[in-house]
């Protein structure tokens, strides 16, 4: 989003209503790699299984793929969390590229990590297809 980059607009908001959101955040991104965890896993062995049949029938085939293996960003969660948390203010300032980020969950690998593991996950294909992503 270029105009974010330009926008020079602030807001301030209570420290307990941005850890609370971001919490929320965080665990759909857990819940929605855990999916895709799963979902990798069930299309890597479909994947080797036909690979093994035809080895199996003689044919030499390839063995690359092209799975992208799913990659949790909860680090990045947990800093932000961490420093919420230890902060003794009672409000922050945040501009609108922080605002993007922390309360919309748009980060600057979101859209990567959604197009990557879309295949995997129906809660991050759903969300990939709410923000106009290809899945």
């Amino acid at each position: 989003m270029q105009f974010l980059r330009t926008l020079e607009i602030k807001t301030e908001v209570k420290v307990d209503w941005l850890l609370e959101k971001i919490k929320a955040n965080r665990d759909r991104h857990v819940k929605g790699y855990e999916e895709a965890r799963v979902g990798y896993i069930e299309k890597a062995q479909e994947k080797l299984a036909a690979r093994m049949e035809q080895l199996k029938n003689g044919k030499l085939v390839g063995l690359s793929f092209d799975l992208s293996v799913p990659r949790p960003h909860t680090t990045e969660y947990d800093t932000v969390i961490g420093m919420l948390k230890d902060t003794e203010a009672k409000t922050v300032v945040l501009s609108a590229a922080e605002y993007r980020m922390l309360v919309e969950d748009e980060w600057d690998w979101m859209r990567n990590f959604l197009v990557e593991n879309a295949v995997y996950s129906p809660l991050l294909s759903t969300r990939a297809l709410e923000i106009g992503l290809p899945v």
